[in-house]
């Protein structure tokens, strides 16, 4: 890989991890939210529709994670 196209993936590496960095402090913020609701909001649909995106941004992080091991494999490769 060329050294333009190798410039190209660095700068594709710093948005993923600001990407990923955006998502953990909404992921933070909305499990912080979910965990302040009474018990019994918890288990209404507020509740679990809050859960379901709890559980999507941390699929987000993960996703994130495994798109900067692909870059990162491709720059060294």
């Amino acid at each position: 890989m060329n050294a333009e196209r190798r410039l190209k993936l660095n700068e594709a590496l710093i948005l993923v991890g600001e990407a990923k960095a955006i998502i953990e402090e909404v992921h933070e913020q909305e499990e912080g939210a979910y965990e302040n609701l009474p018990e019994s909001l918890q288990y209404s649909a507020r509740g679990e529709a809050m859960q379901g995106a709890v559980s999507a941004l941390e699929d987000a992080v993960n996703a994130c994670e495994e798109i900067d091991e692909k870059l990162n494999e491709a720059r060294e490769g």
